[in-house]
């Protein structure tokens, strides 16, 4: 620890380091929390060749997005002496890159994508009958009745000084001028905890007996149309149904494939550079396979 900085995050504030991989990071998977990377591949439809790939030692996917098309752009330049016109194509992605940072991107480049955002199929007809969406709204409707907790309107806004009164009277100051969380950009206003640890409204006030302090998440661009409302729009047409419905078809088989077929369902190594490597090695494989068992060789 002595001899390394503080692990820094995508805001510049510093995250939790692990002392055995600091270069790995905590990563939610079907088993629950690990510590490890994520390994990432763009694939093409027609023959599943892996394109771009990466092992990344971060958790969230949406950050991801970007070098992995850098990576892609590097590729297409090696591969194709008259260029690739990426603009050609539709980029299917996972849930996980849905930001509006992603999709400003994605439209500079001019690249059509279809990327749905987490709460796409509580919108889709098709899911309304599924048993697991059932469960959970009778679950939600079997609850015991809780306390109301306060809202926003509940805190009084003081334009002079940009600050917001509690229902107990205390301050709460503004911590973030403007940040985006997949298609909500707001500010954030928060209490000093010191406030909040012997007030007697805390139970009302905060979400759950652990939090140290309250925090207001004041919206700022309410009813404008963003790249992510846009996308939601696309998301909920036939078309984009249709072109979402393809993407587990095209590269979840090659997930299985290297996972399954070939044995890696885990890092065996430590360090980016190596674990990199590994994951690379295995989509070498995986391609060398593909292109051998391709009927057009030349055509490929």
């Amino acid at each position: 620890m002595r001899e390394n900085e503080p692990r820094r995050g995508q805001r510049n504030n510093e995250i939790q380091s692990n002392v055995t991989d600091n270069e790995s990071a905590k990563i939610k998977s079907s088993r629950g929390m690990i510590q490890g990377y994520n390994g990432i591949a763009l694939v093409d439809a027609r023959h599943q060749i892996v394109l771009s790939a990466g092992a990344h030692g971060r958790g969230p996917e949406h950050e991801l997005l970007r070098p992995t098309l850098e990576n892609l752009d590097i590729n297409l330049k090696r591969r194709h002496r008259h260029g690739f016109d990426i603009r050609r194509t539709i980029l299917l992605g996972d849930t996980g890159y849905f930001s509006e940072d992603n999709l400003a991107y994605l439209a500079r480049r001019q690249i059509e994508a279809v990327i749905p955002d987490q709460g796409y199929r509580r919108r889709d007809d098709r899911f309304v009958t599924a048993r697991r969406y059932k469960d959970r709204i009778q679950g939600r409707q079997r609850r015991k009745p809780t306390t109301p907790k306060f809202t926003v309107d509940d805190f009084r806004f003081n334009k002079q000084s940009n600050t917001y009164s509690c229902p107990a009277s205390k301050t709460l100051r503004q911590t973030t001028a403007s940040m985006w969380i997949h298609d909500t950009n707001f500010r954030r206003y928060a209490a000093r905890a010191s406030d909040c640890s012997a007030c007697q409204l805390r139970k009302r006030c905060l979400g759950t007996d652990t939090a140290r302090r309250r925090n207001l998440h004041i919206i700022n661009n309410r009813g404008e149309a963003t790249h992510a409302t846009r996308m939601k729009a696309k998301i909920d047409t036939l078309r984009g149904r249709r072109l979402y419905s393809k993407r587990m078809g095209i590269v979840e088989p090659v997930f299985a494939n290297i996972t399954f077929q070939k044995g890696l369902n885990r890092f065996t190594l430590r360090g980016q550079q190596k674990v990199n490597a590994q994951w690379l090695l295995y989509c070498m494989v995986h391609n060398i396979e593909k292109i051998a068992n391709a009927a057009d060789l030349r055509r490929l």
